[in-house]
């Protein structure tokens, strides 16, 4: 081999190495958000093709773009990290928007997520975002709803604070509080007790024991952080679309 064909070689190997770590670095400051649980008919449109719908399969791992679309049978849940855990209910639309440590933020179209989050760490913001309202999320057990005929409804469950943000200014819930925001633009009133969300007070105990369950299962790196064992996200994710590819688009 002579002296240029080794240079090439070594470049090659040392682009290569920076990919890897790269690639490795992006995995490390972002949420590991997979599927972990599915139930009825839910759909997946992924973020390099959002407009085309596959058959969602459990384990997928999630990136910024991505969206789930539960069906009036369906339901999903998603892990973050193995630090949090969310559930949408039936006929929601769920979009990730940031799966970044410092910056998280989810987009509910349409439907209803309950969410239970260990504390979260100095530096990380999640934000849950409805067209009429954004949920920036301060504490632990919160829901978040949305329709196009009642607003938008945010509320804690038995712990966290959850400040809820539209053009007009800002209101802050404490548990067993919640509000409803019927206008983007409109003054956002003050909190009342829990009432709508009452009626997943199941789901959330749910919620609790999952989140358990995945502290044990998902490999802990440092305080509140967790990481799902085995090949990483985008091994299992090429793996896992190739799979929803083979089983077909579905109809539009």
């Amino acid at each position: 081999m002579n002296k240029i064909a080794r240079l090439l070689v070594v470049a090659t190997m040392g682009l290569s190495f920076l990919s890897v770590r790269v690639r490795a670095q992006g995995e490390k400051n972002s949420w590991d958000a997979r599927i972990t649980f599915l139930k009825g008919s839910v759909n997946f449109y992924p973020a390099s093709s959002p407009n085309q719908g596959y058959v969602a399969v459990s384990g997928l791992p999630l990136k910024s773009g991505d969206r789930i679309v539960t069906n009036a049978d369906g339901q999903a849940q998603i892990a973050f990290n193995g630090s949090g855990v969310v559930t949408l209910t039936p006929n929601s639309s769920f979009t990730v928007k940031a799966l970044g440590q410092g910056q998280t933020s989810i987009f509910l179209g349409l439907g209803n997520l309950i969410a239970k989050f260990d504390h979260l760490l100095s530096g990380q913001n999640l934000e849950v975002q409805t067209p009429m309202a954004v949920a920036a999320i301060r504490g632990t057990e919160f829901g978040v709803g949305f329709s196009k005929t009642s607003g938008a409804k945010i509320g804690v469950f038995n712990e966290g604070k959850v400040e809820v943000k539209n053009h007009s200014g800002d209101q802050f819930l404490k548990p067993h509080q919640e509000l409803a925001v019927r206008s983007e633009n409109g003054k956002l009133p003050h909190p009342r007790p829990l009432h709508y969300f009452l009626k997943y007070r199941k789901q959330m105990a749910g919620l609790r024991k999952s989140l358990a369950a995945l502290h044990l299962k998902w490999k802990k790196k440092h305080k509140n952080v967790f990481r799902q064992p085995g090949p990483n996200r985008q091994e299992v994710r090429k793996s896992l679309m190739g799979q929803m590819r083979k089983l077909g688009k579905i109809a539009q």
